[in-house]
């Protein structure tokens, strides 16, 4: 902390020879004790500056840890680019997926790391958040208000794990950062082949938690916009039933723009604040992409022939393909093969484990999962009816559409703003001479 580097600074470090000062430097623990160090006096700021990306390097390491350090460093490489040609994805690929050779990152910048260090507070709270929202409600009983045991330092990294991975994804599939024709896009068919074929089933598991729990924490801004922004109503910006067909699009997009947009959205208390941030610079409407994280992860191979629960050990790696990473407890894949046993193993991120997926069934360790009886009885055994939340809807679906058409003669009208059946209050209007396709 910046406490830290008070201390050392009373030390009188100025008068240490320039090695022992950047010495010190690699050694603190944050990038921010490093600034303050660094700012205290001109001859710690020489020091500093002139080993500057080695500096920031060690320190990002000290602060971020080994354990996901090489999802940073690639998330750090791939941030920058602003339009991706399918080669260049390959390559970046090719060399995170090599886990015996070190991911290279020149010319390092304090203000990069910077940014790194944010990020990785930023996905801290969203781990905090996630486990404690899944552990609040028992898996197999349901039961809601529970005090369980803190998540153990092995469950979160792999939640860490999931949203540095989860930021990955964004930088390298998103739409504005990659697009340079439609035949430089991505199909679902090649994330997978290009992405998760690289990873154990249940590693993409994981990461649909991570996807569900961000659709859930964006709804409320979402929701609030979609339902009653006149420009969403005549684009028909949907917000009735996110997982019937292919996911809502417009949630995808907002997703495909990583963890620190996300949180803005989270962050945003009113209607004004949450149009700021749902809608882009050039349209009065949310983005859109049905190309995104749901349609490659939905996007399964040719599965192995052999229902899961009546495979043997033997021929485990075969059907589901072993991690690239040495697991020392069993309980996630222990997890991902109860709830597709009755399933074919190429099977993850099925809308039937939608609740299990809240729970973040495939994050904890065996132990977790034991003392909550998981495995007690087949997962067929336990039915559908948790995943009731997210049923069809037709009476919501009937409501969007009758939403719909009326902010479309309100649009026609001129009607601009905050609309809701029965209330214009809150509208502006704009000339019809006045109107622009971007209005």
């Amino acid at each position: 902390m910046a406490d830290a580097a008070v201390f050392l600074h009373g030390l009188n470090l100025g008068t240490l020879p320039t090695e022992l000062k950047q010495l010190i430097f690699v050694h603190l623990p944050t990038i921010s004790s490093v600034r303050a160090l660094a700012l205290s006096s001109f001859s710690l700021f020489h020091a500093f500056s002139s080993a500057e990306s080695l500096i920031a390097r060690q320190v990002l390491q000290n602060e971020i840890g080994l354990e996901f350090l090489r999802e940073a460093l690639v998330v750090r490489k791939t941030s920058g680019i602003k339009k991706w040609r399918k080669e260049q994805v390959r390559v970046i690929l090719r060399e995170y997926f090599d886990i015996n050779t070190p991911i290279r990152v020149d010319n390092w910048t304090f203000s990069q790391a910077q940014l790194l260090t944010r990020l990785k507070d930023r996905i801290d709270s969203f781990v905090a958040d996630f486990a404690s929202r899944a552990l609040s409600i028992h898996p197999i009983t349901q039961e809601q208000g529970q005090v369980p045991t803190p998540p153990s330092s092995s469950e979160l990294i792999r939640f860490g794990h999931n949203f540095w991975k989860f930021e990955l994804f964004c930088n390298l599939f998103r739409l504005p950062n990659q697009y340079c024709g439609v035949e430089e896009r991505f199909s679902p068919d090649e994330l997978r082949r290009e992405f998760f074929d690289h990873f154990a089933r249940f590693e993409n598991e994981q990461l649909g938690c991570v996807h569900d729990y961000l659709m859930e924490q964006i709804s409320e801004s979402f929701h609030d916009v979609a339902m009653h922004d006149v420009g969403c109503g005549n684009s028909q910006v949907s917000y009735a039933n996110d997982y019937e067909g292919p996911n809502n699009g417009s949630k995808q997009y907002i997703l495909s723009e990583g963890i620190q947009r996300v949180n803005r959205v989270i962050d945003a208390k009113t209607y004004e604040e949450r149009y700021k941030q749902l809608t882009s610079h050039v349209w009065s409407f949310p983005g859109f992409d049905v190309n995104f994280l749901f349609a490659g992860l939905s996007a399964k191979g040719a599965p192995y022939g052999t229902l899961l629960g009546d495979i043997n050990e033997g021929q485990v790696d075969a059907a589901v393909r072993p991690s690239m990473i040495l697991y020392h407890d069993s309980g996630p894949y222990d997890a991902w093969r109860w709830a597709y046993a009755d399933e074919l193993p190429g099977r993850y991120f099925t809308i039937d484990q939608w609740f299990y997926r809240q729970r973040a069934f495939v994050m904890w360790d065996k132990a977790r999962l034991t003392a909550w009886n998981l495995f007690d009885r087949p997962r067929a055994d336990l039915g559908l009816e948790m995943n009731d939340p997210i049923d069809y809807d037709f009476d919501r679906a009937r409501e969007e559409i009758d939403s719909h058409r009326a902010r479309e003669e309100v649009w026609e009208r001129g009607g601009r703003g905050w609309w809701s059946p029965g209330d214009e209050t809150r509208l502006h209007w704009i000339a019809k001479k006045e109107r622009s396709l971007f209005d």
